[in-house]
């Protein structure tokens, strides 16, 4: 089927280079899935010493089924087109195949240039009602977001795995808590990280194309945990592993575990900060000129974090309000963006260093002036209020506008209105 596919989409990839390459190496993409399922049919828990020694030997029959049956098709259709016998048998891979094998692509050839894959079958996974590709089950029973029909907004449906629903009559009055479950039975949260990565190493013996398998971590995970999967899967030569963090992205699958889900909002709760209720801060008077054509006064205040002079977030408040949409976006969005750097601690030389970067900036352009704001903090973002020289924030009258917002660093004066700069 899969090759005859192939025949059939001639004509239809994006490019013609594509187009010419599917037809010249006729590679198939042959996978697998419901592994966690089948492992649990035969009363093996995933991750095993036997789980791993089953899916090796489903491994090989896998590889070796493919491949013979790819010979039989050369046999009936001729070898892929691209076929070369002794680049062929330069792949390690091929070297690997049982003797059997390698005399028949030899004296009859090979249909396909390469055949098996492992993939995440997501959606497969779902019509066909299995666990996914190589993955354990994800959970006895999770939340699955779905879309509705304005492509926006979801709806939440409370999702009960369809092999332990069968084997076990769970239905939407049972108490999860009251199932007890035999010991071979796992999901994603109870298998060790190093035991996902042994079972893709073992199957990856078998693919020749990519391989893809995601590795659940709970939301308590640090940065080792994350690096201790890597670390294994690269001392095991698995192609790729990816590594999913519970809570670190909203997911479509969603753990119906309501401890975790506490876990994963707290954390949520705590490196996002709320705005307290009251701050102060101090507000400069400048000339912003957002169109390019007509410079006017507006307010741009910076708000401290409690008792300290380190800036939590950047407001502005300007007096001209004949201004269109995207204008007064633009207004928005850059606050919103510098409080969001001040919020998590990002350096204001760096926030200073890509508003000034902005293109197709002028002297009264809004990200100037922001950022000549900004610079009045700059190395003081963890000095406390009372050891500051209040001289260093002491703005004279430019002589040049009028304004009282010239600033003096060192040698140089800098007008924070209008942009005027003198060194002695």
């Amino acid at each position: 089927f899969l090759d005859n596919v192939i025949t059939l989409n001639d004509g239809r990839h994006a490019l013609k280079e594509q187009n010419d390459i599917a037809l010249q190496e006729r590679r198939t993409g042959l996978g697998l899935t419901a592994v966690g399922d089948a492992l649990i049919m035969m009363n093996l828990k995933y991750g095993s010493e036997s789980s791993l020694n089953v899916i090796d030997a489903i491994g090989k029959k896998f590889r070796d089924t493919a491949y013979d049956s790819s010979c039989d098709l050369a046999i009936e259709k001729g070898s892929y087109p691209a076929f070369d016998i002794n680049g062929f048998f330069q792949s390690k891979f091929v070297n690997n195949l049982p003797s059997y094998i390698q005399d028949k692509i030899k004296f009859k050839g090979i249909r396909n240039g390469m055949l098996l894959t492992v993939a995440p079958v997501g959606t497969g996974s779902i019509i066909a009602q299995t666990s996914s590709g190589i993955e354990p089950i994800f959970r006895a029973s999770y939340i699955r977001k779905v879309k509705n029909d304005d492509a926006k907004s979801t709806k939440d449906y409370v999702v009960y795995h369809p092999l332990l629903e069968k084997l076990f009559n769970i239905n939407n009055s049972s108490n999860m808590d009251d199932i007890v479950f035999p010991d071979y039975i796992v999901d994603s949260s109870q298998i060790s990280p190093i035991d996902r990565v042994k079972l893709q190493a073992v199957i990856q013996k078998y693919i020749d194309n990519s391989i893809s398998s995601t590795v659940n971590l709970p939301n308590s995970a640090t940065e080792k945990d994350v690096s201790d999967v890597y670390l294994n899967a690269w001392k095991l030569g698995c192609k790729g592993i990816t590594v999913y963090r519970e809570g670190s992205r909203e997911g479509v699958l969603i753990s119906n575990d309501k401890k975790e889900q506490k876990v994963v909002k707290e954390t949520t709760d705590r490196l996002v900060p709320r705005r307290p209720v009251k701050l102060s801060g101090e507000t400069y008077k400048l000339k912003v000129d957002i169109t390019g054509e007509n410079p006017y006064n507006c307010y741009v205040t910076v708000n401290f974090e409690d008792g300290t002079r380190k800036p939590y977030e950047l407001l502005v408040s300007e007096t001209n309000s004949n201004k269109e949409m995207k204008d007064i976006a633009s207004f928005e969005v850059t606050t919103r963006l510098v409080s969001l750097c001040l919020r998590h601690n990002v350096p204001i030389e760096f926030i200073v260093e890509q508003l000034e970067k902005t293109n197709g900036q002028y002297i009264y352009s809004l990200p100037v002036s922001i950022a000549n704001v900004l610079k009045n903090y700059i190395g003081y973002e963890d000095i406390d209020d009372t050891l500051l020289d209040d001289k260093y924030f002491l703005l004279e009258k430019c002589p040049s506008c009028g304004e009282k917002s010239l600033k003096r660093e060192g040698i140089c004066a800098n007008c924070l209105s209008c942009g005027y700069s003198k060194c002695s």
